[in-house]
């Protein structure tokens, strides 16, 4: 399930009956420190919770489904374009974690 900034806000406002903004600000103050820590190289670790880090991702070629113009889906082709060598955030959660 993926979740979003607004989606996670939009939770934390039902359960709280909060108006949006503040828990909007309170999911960004979380998420601030945690992406400045990745950015600067270091892990993550949340005990109780998981780790987040960075791994890095090889380029490779991929099927564009849409190329620009045509609404040509991935069975009728499509551009074969590369993507090139990035860093994604990964996150592993703890054994036993349910929500």
């Amino acid at each position: 399930m993926r979740v979003t900034r607004d989606g996670h806000a939009a939770s934390v406002q039902n359960e709280t009956g909060f108006p949006k903004k503040p828990p909007k600000d309170l999911v960004d103050s979380t998420m601030e420190p945690i992406n400045g820590t990745l950015a600067s190289g270091e892990d993550v670790l949340i005990s109780g919770f998981g780790k987040f880090d960075l791994r890095d991702k090889s380029a490779r070629k991929d099927r564009n489904p849409r190329p620009a113009g045509s609404h040509a889906g991935r069975e009728e082709g499509g551009d074969i374009q590369g993507i090139p060598n990035r860093r994604g955030k990964n996150t592993h959660t703890r054994k036993g974690l349910i929500w």
